[in-house]
């Protein structure tokens, strides 16, 4: 969903003196200079790039934020913090201090060599429109404007880019996701994210955030502290703004992971939301590849339904997921074996049947390329040894189940089952899972097995 425009050289070197734009910190300077700002006009070398110029080269999308706290950022290939004031910006990674002067809605930024860059001051009230509605019984009524907006349900999906070492694999890999944003009437909250190999119990992200008005009448969503996968998520790593896509009620997150354990081995993440219940008619129509991956399998029929969004992508929100078969007419998961046995020695009943969490009928073969086999297994076989539940696997593979490979109907904390999922061409990945928590029918994925090559390219 990004457009990657050309770029002249000269207009490339006049980025030059604001690239190194980093850090934060300062003080209020007072409310006129306040607000979110747009590109609109810079100088190099005598030559002056006017706003057309800068638009139809893409230069445009450049913004700036000046927070009443005298903190802000600019966006410049990447967000980065500045602090701001008694007409200076200054740069604490670097001690740089550029001067600035502001009139009628303009911030001109001039370096010593007299190049500049003008920044035109965005109108908050063209962003008020993505204001969820409140109920017509009066619910939310006394919410705040931040509240109504981010608060709630959300879906979409996440795009993964620029792994690498042990995350090279990640590169275009991408799976549907849900998050709970949480805000109270002071702008403070909590924002939990899941995917297809995480749950709501176990998620992908928790991170606390802070929403302050950043121009916007919704306000803007910032990262105070938290976690994606085992990597920390700092203070104002995230910086959101609202429809900041240009679609109503459309939010995007980016972010970096850095293995904590191998600095060298991470990727980028690209978390795309809107909130529950809303349809992507809009996306669809301007960018096809832009929707979830389960939109039309799954959610739309959900929506359609009036349902609440449930805690797991694809699972039951009182109708029948795809590919999912009523109970009354699934066949018997066997019933107690009295020579089922615990690992420690003591009998249990079995809560699942002969197929572990399976069916004996499935087949395991899915309707993919040989090319999306391999994305998908290779990420669990790169990152989710350990951690992937068998639903996981299932949700990732079109709701198909896989081929039971297993001979013994017992299924006690610590046993083993087997799956294995393959494609028209024959080619296969055997999954083998071990039952993790016996009471709850909980297993893990420990080991991933393939046809030969298939993880080679």
């Amino acid at each position: 969903m990004k457009i990657k425009m050309k770029q002249s050289l000269a207009v490339i070197l006049a980025l030059v003196m604001v690239l190194s734009l980093s850090a934060c910190g300062g003080k209020n300077s007072g409310p006129e200079e306040v607000g979110s700002y747009q590109l609109y006009e810079m100088t190099f070398e005598g030559d002056v790039f006017d706003h057309d110029f800068l638009e139809t080269s893409g230069f445009a999308l450049y913004t700036m934020e000046l927070a009443a706290d005298g903190t802000g950022w600019i966006k410049i290939d990447g967000k980065a913090a500045i602090t701001w004031g008694d007409g200076k910006i200054t740069v604490n990674e670097s001690n740089a201090v550029y001067t600035y002067t502001y009139k009628d809605g303009m911030i001109v930024l001039e370096e010593s060599t007299g190049e500049s860059m003008t920044f035109k001051k965005t109108d908050p009230a063209d962003a008020s429109s993505g204001l969820k509605q409140v109920g017509e019984d009066g619910s939310g009524a006394e919410l705040t404007a931040h509240q109504q907006y981010w608060s709630g349900d959300w879906y979409g999906w996440i795009a993964y880019s620029n792994g690498t070492n042990n995350y090279a694999s990640l590169d275009g890999f991408y799976m549907d996701c849900m998050a709970r944003i949480e805000v109270d009437e002071n702008g403070e909250g909590t924002f939990l994210l899941w995917d297809e190999a995480t749950s709501v119990g176990d998620p992908r992200a928790n991170v606390s955030i802070q929403i302050s008005d950043g121009g916007f009448e919704q306000g803007r969503l910032k990262s105070v502290s938290g976690w994606f996968s085992d990597g920390d998520v700092g203070n104002a790593d995230w910086l959101v703004d609202p429809d900041g896509l240009g679609y109503e009620n459309l939010i995007c997150i980016e972010g970096s992971y850095k293995d904590p354990d191998d600095f060298f081995s991470g990727y980028d993440y690209t978390i795309y939301l809107r909130p529950w219940g809303l349809d992507w008619a809009d996306v669809e129509a301007d960018q096809p590849d832009g929707l979830p991956d389960h939109y039309y399998g799954w959610y739309l029929p959900a929506i359609q339904a009036g349902a609440g969004m449930p805690d797991v992508i694809g699972g039951d929100y009182g109708g029948l997921a795809p590919g999912e078969v009523p109970d009354d007419q699934m066949e018997p998961q066997g019933g107690n074996d009295p020579n089922a046995s615990a690992v420690d020695g003591t009998w249990q009943a079995p809560v699942y049947g002969d197929y572990g969490l399976s069916k004996a009928s499935a087949t395991g073969v899915v309707p993919m390329t040989r090319d999306e086999l391999t994305d998908r297994i290779s990420f669990y076989a790169d990152s989710q040894i350990g951690s992937a539940p068998y639903d996981s696997l299932y949700n990732s593979m079109g709701y198909v189940h896989g081929k039971p490979l297993i001979d013994d109907p017992r299924w006690d904390t610590g046993k083993t089952h087997v799956y294995q999922w393959s494609i028209k061409s024959g080619e296969y990945a055997t999954l083998l899972f071990e039952v993790t928590d016996y009471s709850i029918g909980i297993e893990k994925l420990q080991s991933v097995e393939t046809s030969p090559g298939l993880l080679d390219g």
